[in-house]
């Protein structure tokens, strides 16, 4: 099956690759991706509309039938780094045009976990790299043919779960060290929210070499994180802008300077001509949200005078006082020659929402486009400024190259299709299925489903119907937990991670995707042991009742977090269920909760479920009444 746009954390449409026009406004791009099941691959293409073609469909009353070309096409067997959440098994990133419409770049794992940079030609489709393949390319800008690039480490996927050997010390201090780094010295799974160290280089003409300080000869590194990655090249190539930290917090950093935290960081200049690393703001990028992915964006206008920026604290506004300190700055605008700040918005335009993408369209014009979380909403705002003052309002007439934006809908029972939307007209059409293969094969039907718990609190989930359901028969049930979205096609369930949805269906399962009620903070334990548990038990009693399942073939999977909760559920009401299936889920043992020690989970499991942690003033002070697991079962307080 293909997806539209770039993969990440199960929301495919937070990074702004939703069709992206060319600087002359004559051609459009979009992103697939896809698993290959023969060869285990996963593969990416760029697909190429011609922006009249479109434009022609929109408006005439044919049937569905543009057939885009290949622009450009690349796989790889890679899953990406386990925390690195925001590429797991992407092999296609940041497609941009060039700024005479010739050419596209983007990143690109060929064969390979290391990302590449590559521009391939519209005209003849020969693509080239940019970059050796012995570096992972994490982000990238261009300007005026010369390309900027962040270099983190290299990524070798086996070298990732390596014990012994070259570079690996044979005895290592365990002091502050999680189980899995301590086992695997190579182990990168932290990559996601603990500092990367990068360096950074310049490719022009085919020749790649690392921006140096001019007073050290040194090469220019920055410590940031993949969660908070940014680079944006000046059209003057005097400066490059970023996020980074001051200095990488060491070793005996504060947990929170480590992991998860982004109050260290800092949008920062990197002198071009000189090497030299300049604060830019005082004022501390937001802390990072694992729901929306992507908000951190930086880009410099045309003539260079000007950077905007997002996802900063309470910067101060133009001549006058700084905001209050609970204040999010959703844009905010930069001026070089003066060396002023101007918060443009302050926190969303509407609630709920997520910057989208920032494009300059000019010195005096910012243009936005905002999302819905966890929905396909899309609305568009314009920062225009006049006399000196910005102004934020709607669009009027749509330039030509923005004249149209592609969408995906998709819903419980209808696979992603490419939709493209005359901004100037308003009028709508599907102008590309990517699944035409869905046309013959039958699915059987998806819907909600409702029913209440104990506490006759109302729960709606998602049911999956064999294709040949018999109203007159009693089927198994396979319960699927971790979340529903009645927005998604339903494929496998929630995630791929043991659920397979559809192909229970086909084999006469009856397949229900479980929401769980959300736990309220300090009653994780509660919750998991009561509320999950209620939930599933009373949508098997329900189903019972309607004489649509057979009671005693029933099945449960879990993962992560839910996965514990479907190992409480297996022991505490065994009778309930005749198999389950547990996948990449911490049991809740000592050991699980080692692995993590000092990461953020670690207020989760020892506040919440312990009491204490296990060291320091916390050994032998646990809960009294510590928690019963499907995989451990303890009467007395956690001690060393």
């Amino acid at each position: 099956m293909s997806y539209f746009g770039t993969l990440g954390n199960s929301q495919p449409d937070y990074l702004p690759d939703d069709g992206i026009i060319s600087p002359d406004g004559r051609l459009i791009i979009k992103v697939t991706h896809r698993g290959i099941s023969k060869s285990g691959n996963s593969e990416g293409t760029i697909w190429l509309f011609e922006v009249n073609s479109v434009l022609e469909n929109i408006a005439g009353d044919g049937a569905i039938g543009l057939v885009p070309n290949v622009l450009g096409r690349v796989e790889a067997a890679v899953n990406g780094l386990p925390g690195n959440m925001l590429d797991r098994g992407n092999v296609i990133f940041e497609p941009k045009w060039s700024a005479d419409s010739g050419a596209v770049s983007f990143l690109a794992r060929l064969n390979q976990e290391n990302r590449q940079l590559f521009v391939v030609d519209v005209e003849t489709s020969k693509m080239t790299a940019v970059t050796p393949p012995s570096q992972d390319v994490l982000a990238y800008a261009e300007s005026d043919g010369s390309y900027y690039y962040l270099v983190g480490p290299s990524v070798d996927e086996q070298d990732l779960w390596r014990s012994a050997g070259p570079g690996i010390p044979d005895v290592i201090a365990g002091t502050g060290v999680p189980l899995l780094p301590l086992l695997y010295p190579n182990f990168r799974g932290y990559d996601f929210t603990a500092p990367v160290n990068m360096e950074v280089w310049r490719s022009k003409s085919g020749a790649a070499e690392p921006v140096r300080n001019k007073e050290t000869g040194k090469n220019v590194q920055i410590s940031s994180r993949y969660s908070a990655l940014v680079i944006a090249a000046s059209q003057k190539q005097d400066y490059l802008a970023t996020i980074a930290f001051e200095e990488p917090p060491g070793e005996s950093a504060n947990q929170l300077d480590r992991f998860g935290d982004h109050r260290n960081l800092r949008y920062r200049l990197v002198d071009l001509r000189t090497g030299e690393i300049q604060t830019l703001s005082d004022e501390p990028i937001n802390d990072f949200r694992w729901s929306r992915s992507g908000v951190f964006r930086a880009a410099w206008s045309p003539s260079g005078d000007l950077l905007a920026m997002t996802e900063t604290g309470s910067p101060p506004a133009r001549g006058s006082s700084a905001l209050p300190e609970e204040s999010t700055c959703v844009v905010i605008l930069f001026v070089s020659e003066e060396k002023t700040f101007e918060c443009l918005q302050v926190n969303s335009v509407s609630a709920g929402s997520v910057l989208y993408s920032m494009k300059w369209m000019d010195d005096s014009e910012l243009f936005l486009t905002f999302k819905t979380f966890g929905g396909s909403e899309v609305d568009e705002f314009a920062f225009s400024e006049t006399s000196g003052t910005w102004s934020l309002s709607k669009p009027g007439k749509y330039r030509k190259n923005m004249s149209i934006r592609l969408s995906v809908k998709e819903s419980l029972n209808q696979p992603p299709l490419l939709v493209a939307t005359d901004r100037n007209t308003n009028r709508s059409r599907v102008i590309f299925d990517p699944n035409p293969q869905f046309q013959s094969i039958e699915l059987g039907e998806a819907g909600i489903y409702e029913w209440q718990n104990s506490n006759r609190q109302l729960i709606r989930g998602g049911i999956v119907w064999p294709p040949s359901y018999d109203a007159d028969r009693q089927y198994p049930l396979v319960i699927q937990t971790h979340g529903f979205n009645p927005n998604r096609f339903m494929k496998v369930g929630y995630s791929e991670t043991a659920n397979a949805g559809r192909a229970l269906a086909a084999r006469d399962i009856l397949v229900l995707q479980v929401p769980e009620p959300s736990p309220q903070t300090g009653e994780l334990w509660d919750y998991a042991s009561k509320t999950a548990l209620d939930t599933y038990k009373s949508a098997i009693d329900q189903l019972a009742r309607d004489r649509i399942i057979d009671k005693s073939k029933v099945g449960i999977a879990g993962y992560s977090f839910s996965g514990w909760l479907v190992a409480t559920a297996i022991v505490e009401a065994s009778d309930s269920f005749a198999a389950a299936v547990i996948a990449n889920t911490d049991p809740t043992t000592l050991a699980g909760y080692y692995s993590y020690v000092d990461t953020p989970l670690v207020s989760v499991v020892a506040d919440s479920m312990i009491g204490a942690r296990p060291y320091a003033d916390g050994i032998g002070s646990g809960r009294s009444d510590p928690p019963v697991s499907g995989l451990m079962r303890t009467r007395r307080p956690y001690s060393l």
